[in-house]
């Protein structure tokens, strides 16, 4: 997403989604990437980068024991069942995005998300959901998983220490079902 936009903007973790691809990479002899794509104040972003880190130092490691960590970290929730809600409402924004983005991403990095290094539409048009505006069933579809994301946090909110991410967490799920609206 673009420097200009408001970092609760958007949610879009991009954690198991890149694991074939960077396990691929890791198989042709790559030993370093660059992780630059994430903003830490959201956090969809913290837990990303936290993933790819833990998933760069061993890339054999079960995923989901990796976004397990890495939520943790992050979130600092008080039980397992508030820990597996959050992976649950992680794994429903971004697998329900890649589903129904309408391309095979393949790998991600984020860099197609906002039309890549130079998009040739500036100014505050989501242009990773307009993608999915030529598909209203697509669309639709990714409503719907954000709306269930949205709907699984608010019932775990007491079990999050840290309350703040989970505060910025709504409002990016919030921002994103408005944005789908546009």
């Amino acid at each position: 997403p673009p420097q200009r936009w408001e970092r609760t903007k958007w949610f879009l973790p991009t954690t198991t989604t890149n694991v074939p691809y960077l396990r691929a990479l890791y198989d042709d002899g790559g030993r370093a990437v660059e992780q630059f794509t994430v903003a830490l104040s959201n956090p969809g972003g913290e837990v990303t980068l936290r993933f790819s880190g833990k998933l760069l130092s061993d890339v054999s490691r079960s995923p989901d024991a990796l976004l397990r960590e890495a939520i943790e970290e992050c979130f600092e929730p008080k039980d397992s069942a508030t820990t597996d809600g959050l992976m649950e409402v992680f794994q429903r924004a971004e697998n329900g995005f890649f589903q129904n983005a309408g391309r095979d991403y393949g790998s991600v990095g984020l860099f197609y998300i906002d039309g890549g290094l130079f998009p040739g539409e500036q100014g505050d048009r989501e242009t990773y959901l307009l993608r999915m505006k030529d598909s209203p069933e697509a669309l639709n579809n990714y409503e719907r998983e954000i709306q269930t994301a949205l709907s699984q946090l608010e019932q775990i909110r007491a079990g999050v220490g840290k309350v703040n991410k989970w505060e910025r967490m709504q409002q990016s799920l919030n921002t994103v079902l408005s944005d789908i609206k546009r």
